[in-house]
């Protein structure tokens, strides 16, 4: 706001600025040589003795002039013309003739003086009304201002429907279906904030119905999945056992996946903070990766990082991108990197493979639920639930989590943990 009405005033200043200077210059010029005309005969007359006092006073009145006249035999002056004499007494030639005239400038008024044989006059114009039109120039700027500022302010609100559009297009970018634009009136507007309220109401209930149908039916799926891997547990040492036990410890975590995220949703699913130890947190979880290629490389802390966080929840994350690694960069030739170090006011997780990386059209989407970069993922490892649950734990501690990628070089997730979370 102070930013918009310094530059109004600018614009009104540099605009007013250039025409008061173009018609003060024009106007100065003009009235010059009127003056210098006018004193010219005026000073004739004078010289002359053909003026009298009453026609000098006549003249003074009504153009508005201050005379003196200084001789031996005549000295006259109009009112409040005394300092002349002082200010350009000798400024003329003496013995000049009529046609002989200085003329010269002091406070913005033009003095003709002549200094004949007989007698010295002095006529200075009174000043042309500078301080009116510099009043009339400055009012003219204040109207120009508030008129500027009336019609900035009247844009403002006209536009203030289309601010709110953007702001509920950037909620729903964000994915907050919740958002919902103000309707007010009845025209083009607000017909639109209307139809983007019901867009967003449409989505927002079809997405729950989603959701609920995902945790319902993972709910019904426990307990078929815990009597077939009783079964398969109890049969003979058969070729097909191992695969079997695989599908349903892949069946068995996606379940899981889906109810915890749904937990996390719900208030009564809050987090179970406590004091832990991140880099041991981080050292733990790490070890499921020994014996497996690539391996792995940690650069931990040597003393504790004492944070506070779901300890259970945050394994969660760390298996989920660990387990990513090894499955999409167990052919690279470089172990996978885990690194913690501190920051401004944080303390940064990193965590790189060297697999075949993540094309970029797919990062954006990555930790969409059931989303699954195909090109650049083996296919059969998981159902897009894993960085999903991610995003929702981190967001649940306040942690921000990041990927960037590199096809053919890799990938990086990065965690950055508040230091007072």
């Amino acid at each position: 706001m102070v930013m918009v009405v310094l530059a109004i005033v600018a614009v009104d200043l540099a605009v007013i600025g250039f025409w008061h200077h173009l018609i003060n210059d024009r106007t100065h010029g003009f009235a010059e040589n009127h003056l210098k005309h006018y004193g010219r005969l005026l000073a004739r007359e004078i010289i002359s003795n053909s003026a009298d006092t009453s026609s000098l006073a006549s003249l003074a009145g009504d153009l508005e002039l201050s005379i003196l006249v200084r001789s031996a035999s005549r000295h006259w002056q109009s009112p409040g013309a005394s300092q002349l004499w002082s200010s350009f007494a000798g400024a003329g030639r003496k013995g000049g003739s009529p046609d002989s005239l200085t003329f010269a400038w002091k406070n913005r008024r033009l003095a003709v003086i002549c200094a004949g044989k007989k007698d010295t006059v002095i006529i200075m114009a009174s000043p042309h009304d500078a301080f009116s039109v510099g009043k009339a120039f400055g009012g003219l700027a204040v109207v120009l201002s508030l008129i500027l500022l009336i019609t900035w302010g009247g844009i403002r609100h006209l536009f203030k429907p289309i601010r709110r559009l953007e702001g509920g297009v950037m909620a729903l970018e964000k994915g907050d279906l919740s958002y919902r634009i103000p309707e007010k009136g009845k025209d083009e507007l607000s017909r639109l904030a209307h139809s983007f309220n019901a867009m967003a109401q449409s989505l927002q209930v079809r997405l729950e119905a989603r959701r609920h149908l995902l945790r319902d039916v993972s709910h019904e799926f426990r307990s078929p999945l815990t009597r077939m891997r009783l079964a398969a547990e109890l049969l003979a040492a058969e070729p097909g056992k191992i695969d079997l036990l695989e599908d349903i410890a892949i069946l068995e975590a996606m379940v899981q996946e889906i109810l915890e995220s749904e937990r996390l949703e719900n208030p009564a699913g809050a987090l179970n903070r406590a004091p832990v130890d991140l880099a041991d947190l981080v050292r733990q979880e790490s070890r499921f990766l020994e014996g497996r290629p690539p391996g792995y490389r940690l650069a931990l802390p040597e003393q504790p990082v004492r944070l506070s966080l779901d300890s259970v929840r945050v394994r969660m994350v760390l298996r989920n991108i660990l387990e990513n690694a090894v499955k999409h960069g167990g052919d690279a030739p470089s172990p996978v990197e885990i690194r913690l170090s501190p920051s401004e006011g944080a303390w940064i997780l990193t965590m790189r493979d060297f697999g075949p990386g993540i094309p970029p059209e797919a990062l954006p989407f990555l930790f969409e639920p059931f989303y699954r970069a195909d090109k650049a993922r083996v296919a059969g490892h998981g159902f897009g639930l894993g960085l999903a649950l991610v995003k929702r734990i981190c967001d649940a501690h306040g942690i921000s989590v990041t990927v960037t990628s590199d096809l053919g070089k890799g990938s990086v997730f990065r965690l950055e943990f508040p230091s007072v979370s």
